[in-house]
């Protein structure tokens, strides 16, 4: 388990939804797949492992491409 100061570090469903172009609730559906992960869900909502968000960011680059 990452110490506090690392999880400050960590993304937000909304800034994984940014960077992915999703929204936000679309994250959190990947989140609950597990599509996205590492993450863990607090009182305040999901913190997502920076190295997560750009695995996903990468597979979403790979999927589009390969439809094009």
């Amino acid at each position: 388990m990452p110490s506090l100061s690392e999880f400050s570090e960590w993304s937000s469903a909304a800034d994984v939804a940014r960077e992915l172009g999703v929204s936000r609730q679309r994250v959190h559906v990947m989140l609950e797949e597990g599509r996205i992960g590492p993450a863990v869900h607090t009182r305040l909502g999901w913190l997502v492992e920076p190295g997560a968000v750009a695995r996903a960011a990468e597979e979403r680059r790979e999927r589009v491409a390969s439809r094009g």
